[in-house]
């Protein structure tokens, strides 16, 4: 019998959200029954998405009312984290005005299939009320630490939170202990719950954590459509974002250059390190890249691509992405750059270890070395041949280990599925 899968996703706009459609078009394309219900809903386009309350025919007052729920909650938790240090990823509460258990869809699902959830899940009434099998696909560090979405090193998830380093200049700092207190009761809660994690290194911390220690957790790696993500022309590309032939480009490309977790602090260093500036161009992707200027002698700014061929394109266009993150739960501009045929600079730390094999498809930089990045760029600089082979290393690669087909296979396994392997 056909189930229904339900995915469960705070937005349909991101990186956790884009994993989470990817893999629901996958099980579309199966002929698997799987919808997603989100909070924040910007694409029309992709079927089977619902935003939560669009199952009411609300008038201008109701919907005036789902914004306030929406956003009074949020608003609320960011008062409690006032004198947060800026450096840190977001802090979020595990409650929200929303009962997920109460709307139809989920009414109707055989599985229910959780994804980023910050702002959406009320943790105390949804585990309480739940009675269906669960997955849940982590994203980031969020279900199993105390508010906190990447610890920064940090190992208190594993005991009991207490004394958050990221809330130490808050009235609150022991709310990440009551809040792992809060999760770790509301998980033990349930008889059936499978965790997924993309890569080894966030799949280790889920073990060790008090959460999901005595869980069942898997690694599945993300996917990619290589129907869209897939090697184009350079040339063609290049003159798409007018980009000189001459001129051997490096692509960084976090979603907000804003975020220090996506390495800002370490690639002024690393650029300096770079002879022969002058043939070098640096192209910058993602929201405010205005707030980013290193000292260098030519860089393209092309701001916020939300759309998938032109990223593809991006990505084509450019000789080696970098991507310095500190921490990566996966790491989805890795492998969409790998699928282009373009290699990835990367440190030897958390996601990006899943996805590049040193110097075949990139290279994998010792942990926060910015010297050690800054040679991997030259050496695919002095090695054409190298950076040739690479980059078709690359495209056959993830070809070969992360198709939505293989994606969906594994998925499929998980909620029990009788398969044919050689789909």
């Amino acid at each position: 019998m056909n189930k229904n899968i339900l995915h469960i996703s705070t937005s349909d706009k991101g990186g956790a959200a884009k994993a989470c459609l990817r893999l629901h078009l996958g099980l579309l394309n199966h002929g698997i029954n799987s919808k997603v219900l989100v909070l924040d809903k910007y694409n029309y386009s992709i079927p089977n998405v619902y935003q939560f309350w669009e199952y009411k025919h609300y008038k201008k007052a109701g919907k005036a009312f789902n914004f306030f729920k929406r956003h009074i909650m949020p608003y609320l938790n960011e008062i409690k984290l006032k004198g947060k240090p800026t450096e840190y990823e977001i802090f979020t509460f595990p409650n929200s005005l929303f009962d997920i258990t109460s709307h139809p869809l989920y009414a109707e699902a055989d599985i229910i299939h959780l994804h980023f959830v910050a702002d959406f899940l009320n943790w105390n009434s949804f585990f309480k009320n739940n009675t269906k099998p669960l997955v849940w696909t982590l994203h980031d560090m969020n279900p199993f630490t105390g508010g906190c979405h990447y610890s920064a090193g940090c190992n208190k998830f594993r005991n009991d939170c207490n004394n958050c380093p990221q809330l130490l200049n808050t009235k609150n700092n022991n709310l990440s202990k009551k809040i792992l207190e809060q999760k770790k009761r509301s998980i033990n809660s349930q008889n059936y719950i499978k965790i997924i994690s993309p890569s080894r290194w966030l799949k280790q911390l889920a073990t060790e954590s008090q959460i999901f220690k005595n869980k069942d957790i898997f690694h599945i790696p993300h996917g990619i459509d290589k129907k869209i993500f897939k090697p184009h022309s350079k040339k063609f590309s290049r003159e798409l974002f007018a980009i000189p032939d001459d001129k051997f480009v490096l692509l960084f490309a976090p979603d907000d250059f804003q975020r220090r977790n996506k390495g800002m602090d370490f690639m002024p260093n690393v650029l300096s390190h770079l002879p022969n500036k002058d043939r070098i161009l640096l192209c910058l992707v993602g929201k405010n890249t205005d707030s980013f200027n290193p000292d260098f002698t030519e860089i393209l700014k092309l701001g916020y691509i939300n759309n998938e061929q032109m990223m593809s394109l991006a990505y084509s266009a450019a000789n080696l992405t970098l991507v310095p993150s500190i921490e990566e739960a996966f790491s989805l501009t890795t492998l969409e750059s790998l699928a282009c045929g373009t290699p990835v600079i990367a440190f030897k730390s958390t996601g990006p270890d899943d996805i590049i094999v040193h110097k075949k498809n990139g290279w994998l930089a010792e942990n926060y070395k910015s010297d050690d990045f800054a040679k991997g760029v030259l050496w695919f600089i002095e090695n054409s041949d190298e950076l040739k082979k690479a980059s078709e290393f690359a495209d056959k690669y993830t070809t070969d280990n992360f198709s939505i087909e293989k994606l969906v296979v594994a998925y499929l396994e998980i909620y029990n599925y009788k398969i044919d392997k050689n789909y």
